[in-house]
C-alpha cells in the first residue's frame, strides 16, 4: 500500500504450492488431526470430496459440502452454529472463491464465543472480539479467477436485505494455497469464463489503482498477460491442461496483486449488478471494465497508455477494444443477463455503484453521473453482440 511519503509496502504470508497433481501433497501440508473440510455439493458429486477425505487418511474429518456460489450471511450463520458443536485444528477449503471465503470467515467465527457475533460485526453493531484467533486454512481452488487463496478479505452477501459486506478482520489469509491445475479441468464453460474474467479485471484494476506499487504491478502485469492469452484458448480447448495452468497462475497473481492494491471502480459498480440482477461476479466486473479504462484514460492518458503497452497493447484505446473483442468472442456479452434490464434501472445501479474502498481507490474520482455514462456506454456496446 502507498503511504503519504511516497514509500510503499507489501506483505503476503501465504505459502504457495503450485503444480499439476499437487493435491496429492495434501497429507504433508495439513498438520491438524481434526479437520473441517469445506466444499460444495458439486465437488461431492464429482467425487472430489471422497478423494480429499481419502488423502487425509486417518484424520478426523468433518465434511461440510453446502457452500453455495455466493457466500450468504444467513448460510454462514447456520453453518457456524451447526459446526460449532465440534472443535477443529484446521480447515481445508476445496472449491471456488466462495468456498475459500467461507473458510476465512468460519476460521474466525468458529473460535468466537458467539457465532451470532459475525452478523453484528458485519452490520456494524459491534466489533468481533479482538482476541479471537483464526483456524489455519489450507485453500485448494477448483476455479481460476478470484485469487481468494492469497487475499486477506472475504465477500459476504445478504440477499435478503440486499447488502454486500466485506469481511477483513485482522489478516484472515489462508496458511497454504495449494494450486493444482488438474482440479480446474471440470469447470463448466460459464464458470471458466466468469472466473477468468474476474482474474483479468483484478489484474487491470490493480495496475491503475491508487494503491498500486512496484510489487503489485509485477504480479498484475503477468496476470493480465496470461489471462488475455489463455482465456480465449481455454474456452476453445477446456481440457488443455497448459491453458488451465496459465489461467490458474493468472488468478493467483491477480490475487497477490489486489491483496496489496485492492480493486477499483469496475468492482465497485459490479456489486449492485450481482445483488439485484444475479449477474455472476466476473461478468459483472467485466461488463464495465473497458469503459472504466477509457474513463481513467481521459484523465491520465499517459499513464493508461503505459499500462496498455506493459500488457502488450499499443495504447489504452487499443487495449479497451481488445477487451471488448474478447468479451464478444467468448460469449460474455451474450451471457450477461443484465443486458435485458430496463434503461431506467441504470440510475439506481449507479447510485449504489460508489462503494467505499473500491470507488475511492480508482485513480479518477467518479460521480453518479459518471457511472451512469459508464453503464450506458457499456450497455450500448454490449447490445451490439446480442
Amino acid at each position: 500500500m502507498q503511504d503519504p511519503t511516497g514509500g510503499w509496502q507489501a506483505h503476503n504470508p501465504v505459502r504457495i504450492v503450485f503444480g499439476s497433481g499437487s493435491i496429492s501433497r495434501l497429507p504433508e501440508l495439513v498438520s491438524g488431526r481434526s479437520v473441517l473440510l469445506l466444499t460444495s455439493a458439486g465437488a461431492s458429486r464429482r467425487g472430489l470430496t471422497e478423494r480429499v477425505t481419502d488423502l487425509l487418511g486417518d484424520r478426523q474429518v468433518t465434511v461440510h459440502d453446502k457452500v453455495a456460489t455466493n457466500v450468504e450471511l444467513d448460510s454462514l450463520e447456520s453453518a457456524a452454529r451447526e459446526l460449532s458443536v465440534r472443535t477443529y485444528d484446521e480447515i481445508v477449503a476445496v472449491g471456488g472463491g466462495s468456498t475459500i471465503d467461507t473458510a476465512k470467515v468460519l476460521g474466525q467465527t468458529l473460535l468466537a464465543p458467539d457465532p451470532g457475533a459475525l452478523r453484528r460485526h458485519l452490520e456494524g453493531a459491534e466489533s468481533m472480539p479482538a482476541a479471537v484467533a483464526s483456524l489455519p486454512v489450507v485453500a485448494a481452488p477448483t476455479t481460476a479467477g478470484t485469487g481468494a487463496e492469497v487475499t486477506p478479505f472475504a465477500t459476504v452477501w445478504d440477499s435478503v436485505r440486499q447488502v454486500k459486506h466485506s469481511f477483513a478482520l485482522g489478516e484472515p489469509y489462508p496458511r497454504i494455497a495449494l494450486l493444482d491445475p488438474e482440479l480446474t479441468l471440470t469447470m463448466p464453460d460459464d464458470v471458466t469464463l466468469a472466473t477468468g474474467l474476474d482474474a483479468l479485471c483484478q489484474g487491470l484494476e490493480s495496475l491503475w489503482s491508487v494503491g498500486s506499487n512496484p510489487v503489485s504491478a509485477l504480479y498484475a502485469r503477468r496476470a493480465v498477460h496470461l489471462a488475455l492469452e489463455a482465456l480465449p484458448g481455454v474456452m476453445r480447448e477446456p481440457q488443455k491442461l497448459e491453458l488451465r495452468a496459465n489461467m490458474l497462475e493468472a488468478s493467483l497473481l491477480a490475487g497477490l496483486a489486489i491483496g496489496i492494491s485492492r480493486t477499483t471502480l469496475s468492482h465497485s459498480i459490479s456489486y449492485p449488478l450481482t445483488l439485484h440482477f444475479g449477474v455472476p461476479h466476473g461478468l459483472a466486473c467485466a461488463f464495465t471494465i473497458a469503459q472504466v479504462l477509457r474513463f481513467n484514460a481521459e484523465d491520465d492518458p499517459t499513464r493508461l497508455d503505459q499500462i496498455a503497452e506493459d500488457v502488450g497493447a499499443d495504447n489504452a484505446g487499443m487495449l479497451a477494444a481488445q477487451i471488448c473483442e474478447l468479451l464478444a468472442d467468448t460469449g460474455a456479452y451474450r451471457d450477461m443477463g443484465l443486458l435485458k434490464w430496463p434503461d431506467e434501472d441504470v440510475l439506481s445501479v449507479a447510485r449504489e455503484g460508489i462503494t467505499p474502498g473500491r470507488a475511492d481507490n480508482n485513480p479518477r474520482p467518479a460521480s453518479v453521473a459518471n457511472i451512469v455514462e459508464i453503464l450506458t456506454s457499456s450497455l450500448a456496446y454490449a447490445r451490439r453482440y446480442m
